[in-house]
């Protein structure tokens, strides 16, 4: 019988660490962005999408058939949304600097759209009913915008 020789295993293990810096496609750097959905019920659909530095932004759905788009480009952007009930829809937009909106649907088809280029513009929308609709575009600096609906 022949002898066999035994060649020892060897395992190779790759560990590869993950940073909080990401790299945006065109190359800049990217910090500090928070982004959050929660969702309650059925076919429920958010998008967030940011771009730039420090911005945050939060969405609950509760109900059904909510849906959503979020983007933020720029820096230091802060955006809310919350809708409750059923086929709400929100299209809200941030690009610049120091940006804050608040948007709060409850009831049922109703429909926002918000958009904010600038820097340090306000905007704080609630509609409670059904079949509402608010939009609002803020461009230039400072500008605010407190928008109340309810009926139906």
């Amino acid at each position: 019988m022949q002898a066999r020789s035994l060649l020892p295993l060897v395992v190779l293990a790759v560990v590869r660490m993950a940073t909080a810096v990401d790299l945006a496609p065109n190359d800049e750097l990217v910090r500090g962005q928070t982004a959050s959905i929660v969702q309650n019920g059925t076919q429920q659909s958010m998008s967030i999408d940011q771009r730039g530095h420090a911005n945050q932004a939060q969405a609950v759905q509760n109900g059904q058939g909510q849906s959503g788009d979020l983007s933020q480009a720029g820096w230091g952007n802060v955006a809310s949304l919350q809708q409750v009930g059923e086929a709400n829809n929100a299209q809200l937009s941030q690009v610049g600097i120091g940006n804050q909106m608040q948007v709060a649907q409850t009831g049922s088809g109703n429909q926002a759209m918000v958009t904010q280029s600038g820097r340090d513009n306000r905007a704080d929308i609630t509609q409670t009913g059904s079949g509402l609709n608010v939009s609002v575009v803020q461009s230039g600096n400072g500008n605010q915008a407190l928008v109340r609906q309810g009926g139906r």
